[in-house]
């Protein structure tokens, strides 16, 4: 979900730097020909950057410090056409406005328009008569107002609408498509640069016999306190994923296999001495694999997925490193398959 969000923003900064370049190229051309040097320098100036900012986009697929460079320069186009050009120009400042708050988070865009609309005041002030600056401030301050109201609510709802997509709904843990965006997101960043990464599958031993036994909401307590237990020792940059009943997958990034070998029996011993269940001692088997370099997600999921195997069908209650499977892994996957 993250690097479909990541691709729309993406896309949409590219567009608006896209739509800045058609928007005042004909006006750097009219300019040039009306002799207008100090204006036209402006405008030049600003298409450059707004191609130079698309380009970077682009190629870097980096939005946010993009977002913020076109928010300025657009609001500081306005600001240098209305002292040159004169109080006129002031209408200009309202698509400037939405344009600011399409970018930008809504508390930031507030501030940057609020703080262009203070600078631009003393230039409005003096030529100006009295009701039309007062027409020109109020509403440009309703539209700031309702563009702020209107983006904080949208920013709230998308919130909501990622949680529902990308969570979890018993464990908050994240789903299975979010660990599919994530992953290609890692797959893709390793294509251009190497980067480390380890993966974790750990699966709670027993499992079906505590639900059949103790009933489903003890099994449910206990896969909570599994992944509460699983955030207070992984790192921020770390993310936990359901994957399945009693599965959960846990993407390391930055981690080499040894790195999340210890983190792996961390956990196994967290587990083990937590009393998950309070009649019962609960334990976890882990598979562990860092990425290969030109690995593809497949085969990295499977490689878990295989040393994971390898630690219940040694006796559960153990980490198991996918390294020390490889030789192996067809025979392994043949017994799965035939169990």
């Amino acid at each position: 979900m993250k690097h479909g969000k990541l691709e729309t923003e993406r896309a949409i900064v590219i567009s608006m730097t896209l739509s800045g370049v058609v928007a005042v190229l004909p006006f750097a051309i009219i300019r040039l020909m009306q002799g207008d040097t100090l204006l036209f320098a402006r405008d030049i100036t600003l298409v450059a950057g707004l191609i130079g900012l698309g380009t970077y986009v682009w190629r870097t697929h980096r939005t946010v410090l993009a977002s913020y460079a076109v928010s300025i320069m657009s609001m500081a186009a306005i600001i240098g056409t209305v002292y040159i050009k004169g109080p006129q120009q002031i209408y200009w400042a309202f698509p400037t406005v939405l344009i600011i708050f399409y970018l930008l988070p809504p508390l930031e865009a507030l501030v940057l328009n609020l703080l262009g609309l203070s600078i631009l005041l003393p230039k409005l002030m003096l030529p100006m008569a009295t009701e039309s600056l007062m027409t020109v401030f109020f509403t440009l301050a309703v539209t700031i107002t309702f563009s702020y109201a209107f983006s904080s609510r949208t920013a709230d709802q998308r919130k909501q609408l990622i949680m529902l997509a990308t969570k979890d709904p018993l464990t908050g843990a994240e789903n299975r498509r979010a660990l599919s965006e994530r992953l290609r997101e890692i797959i893709a960043t390793h294509r251009r640069r190497p980067v480390t990464a380890s993966m974790l599958m750990v699966d709670l031993d027993n499992f079906k016999r505590i639900n059949d036994e103790l009933g489903h909401a003890v099994g449910d307590r206990a896969l909570i306190k599994l992944v509460q237990l699983i955030r207070q020792r992984i790192r921020e940059t770390d993310s936990v994923y359901r994957v399945g009943g009693e599965e959960f997958l846990i993407i390391a990034e930055g981690a080499t296999a040894t790195i999340a070998d210890t983190l792996g029996e961390d956990l196994r011993v967290l587990v083990e001495t937590a009393k998950l269940v309070d009649s019962r001692s609960v334990t976890i088997s882990v598979g562990i694999a860092e990425l290969f370099p030109e690995e593809e997600t497949d085969d990295w999921l499977r490689r878990t997925d295989n040393a994971l195997y390898a630690a219940k069908n040694g006796g559960r209650n153990r980490c198991v490193r996918a390294r020390e499977q490889d030789a192996s892994v067809s025979d392994i996957t043949e017994g799965r398959a035939a169990s």
